[in-house]
């Protein structure tokens, strides 16, 4: 009896888990942003930023990303510029030293495109945004790449009125990783 109980059990279809894959950032990752000042462009580089990503292609139900991002520290490549980023018409990174983007769901577009939906917390004023991106996969490693244009007056970084910096700025994502 304890054998054909056995055999029973092993012919009965079991759910298998999600396969839900947990992502560890390189150090080499970035976060950067393209913005103009006076109509003259220009680059900055957020100085680190944390992610905690679970992702797998297969199972996007279950996807999720949290990504805290350090805003003080910014650097453009200009020192005057850095300064003004962080008072509090712009970051104001003493009351609000991180941004960050938290998904809400995936989509599978087409080959390696997706498109992650979430919010975006900057100076806890927070936003929904589509964040475009490629991603590819080769066994435990991924490189995603993604960017988003945003309207800095949603997040009222810096003055509504002044036409000095530009409206938007674009971030760019370029993340390496491997599975834990």
């Amino acid at each position: 009896m304890k054998k054909l109980l056995t055999l029973a059990l092993l012919a009965v279809p079991l759910p298998l888990p999600a396969m839900a894959g947990n992502w560890d950032v390189a150090p080499t990752s970035t976060v950067t942003f393209e913005a103009t000042e006076s109509g003259t462009p220009f680059t900055g580089r957020f100085p680190a930023f944390t992610a905690d990503i679970t992702f797998d292609p297969a199972d996007l139900a279950h996807a999720k990303a949290i990504v805290d991002i350090t805003v003080k520290g910014v650097d453009t490549g200009s020192e005057e510029r850095d300064e003004e980023l962080a008072e509090p018409a712009w970051f104001n990174v003493s009351q609000y030293p991180t941004a960050r983007f938290e998904t809400t769901a995936f989509r599978h577009l087409e080959g390696n495109a997706y498109e992650a939906d979430g919010t975006l917390t900057i100076r806890d004023i927070t936003q929904p945004v589509t964040l475009p991106f490629t991603l590819d996969i080769n066994g435990d490693q991924a490189v995603m790449k993604g960017e988003v244009k945003l309207d800095r007056t949603r997040f009222n970084l810096g003055y509504a009125d002044d036409k000095t910096p530009g409206k938007y700025a674009k971030v760019i994502v370029a993340l390496t990783a491997t599975r834990k």
